[in-house]
C-alpha cells in the first residue's frame, strides 16, 4: 500500500473528521477513498489498525484490551465485518512483528485475541 501526506487547516481536518465519523468509518484516509470510489476493504482494515494503534497506546501499562474493545459498540459494528477481521489480522501480525507499546496475550473463550498495553520503549 502506499502513502499519502496531505497538510491541511485545523479546520478542514476537523471538518474531515466529522464527516468521516458521521459515514462510520474509521479515518479521513477511508473518507477520501470512500470519496474517489476506491475504497476496498484493506483500505479501510489499514485505516481501523492504524486509529486502534493510537488508542492502544492511550490506555495504562498494563491494561488489557480487545481490538474490538478501543472502539464505541456502535462504531465498531458500522465497520464492515471483513474490513474487522482483516484489521484484527493486520493488528496482530504488526504486534507480533514487535510493535512498541502492545503484546498479545491468549485469546478469549469467544475466540478474540486479547492484548496488553506495555512500556512503549518493548514489546516484551
Amino acid at each position: 500500500m502506499k502513502t499519502v501526506r496531505v497538510t491541511m487547516s485545523d479546520d478542514a481536518f476537523l471538518n474531515l473528521i466529522a464527516q468521516a465519523k458521521s459515514k462510520g468509518l474509521p479515518g479521513i484516509a477511508s473518507l477520501l477513498l470512500s470519496r474517489a470510489g476506491v475504497l476496498t476493504d484493506d483500505a479501510e482494515a489499514a485505516d481501523i489498525k492504524k486509529k486502534a494503534f493510537f488508542k492502544a497506546r492511550k490506555l495504562g501499562v498494563g491494561k488489557e484490551f480487545k481490538l474490538r474493545g478501543l472502539f464505541l459498540k456502535d462504531t465498531w459494528e458500522q465497520f464492515p465485518k471483513a474490513a474487522r477481521i482483516r484489521a484484527g489480522r493486520q493488528f496482530f501480525a504488526d504486534v507480533q512483528a514487535g510493535v512498541s507499546g502492545v503484546r498479545p496475550l491468549q485469546k478469549s473463550s469467544s475466540n478474540h485475541q486479547l492484548y496488553v498495553r506495555t512500556k512503549d520503549d518493548s514489546s516484551a
